[in-house]
This record gives C-alpha cells, structure tokens and sequence, in this order.
C-alpha cells in the first residue's frame, strides 16, 4: 500500500496557546481546510522554526500566517523575573538560562514585525515562504484581524 502524494497547497498558521485564540473560528475554517495550526505562548516564529521547516519539506507550504492577539499573556510577565527564578531552581545554569527564548511581548504589532523578520533573516527558510509570510493582530473584544506589515 502506498500513501496518497502531499497536497501541495498547505496554509500554516503560528499562533498563541491562549485558549481564547481559535483560528478554526475566526479564520471559520473547515475539517477539510488544508491547514496546519502551531501553537507556542506568544505565537512566535523561533520556537516552531524546525517543525516548520520540516512541514515546508514534505508538504510545500503556500501560505504562512503569524497571528499574535490583544491581552496576551506574554505582555503580563517579566523575562527578568522567570530568568531569576529559574537561576533559583538551578543556579549553576545561569548563562543557559540567560540566552533563552521567553517571548515577552511588550509592543503587538512590533512583535509580529519581530517574528517576520525572524522568519526572513533564516537561511534556511525557502524564499518563497518568506514571500507568502504574512503577519496579524487579533482583537479578542471585537474579532477583528488586522494585518501588520513587515
């Protein structure tokens, strides 16, 4: 038995982990829709960037959204006050803890900016993903989608 060949024209959307955010009914997708949904705290780019680049892979992404949205978590912590904390639970790896990612997002729009410029500065992103990325603000109060230019 052989698998059916990959369709080609798969859309791939990163967004946040808040359970608030349902790409599935503000985008009113389907069952059927060719779409993937990544999730990750903030909806960032650089902690989905190897499962991304593995799907683009076997499957040929054409359309990549980055949607961030209003009052998310990530504008309601403190990188400084997570980093003291992990120093706490283990302090002999301080400069481990000091190069990592956390994702606070400070400006919405900036951030989606960021992870744009993010995907585009990556070597190994094909050129035509970069093409196709697109990034979003949603509104949780009025379910509006607004784009943010890179």
């Amino acid at each position: 038995m052989s698998l059916p060949a990959p369709r080609k024209d798969r859309t791939v959307i990163i967004t946040c982990s808040d359970h608030r955010t349902v790409p599935e009914k503000f985008l009113k997708l389907e069952q059927d829709d060719a779409v993937l949904i990544s999730r990750n705290p903030g909806g960032h780019v650089a902690p989905n960037i190897t499962g991304l680049l593995a799907f683009d892979s076997f499957v040929t992404i054409a359309n990549l959204l980055i949607v961030h949205h209003t009052d998310c978590g990530t504008t309601h912590f403190s990188e400084d006050v997570i980093r003291a904390e992990l120093k706490k639970r283990v302090p002999d790896r301080a400069a481990e803890i000091d190069a990592m990612y956390l994702g606070q997002i400070r400006d919405m729009e900036q951030s989606v900016r960021d992870d744009l410029a993010y995907l585009h500065a990556s070597p190994f992103v094909r050129q035509e993903l970069k093409d196709c990325a697109r990034g979003f603000v949603y509104d949780l109060k009025t379910g509006l989608l607004t784009a943010v230019e890179g």
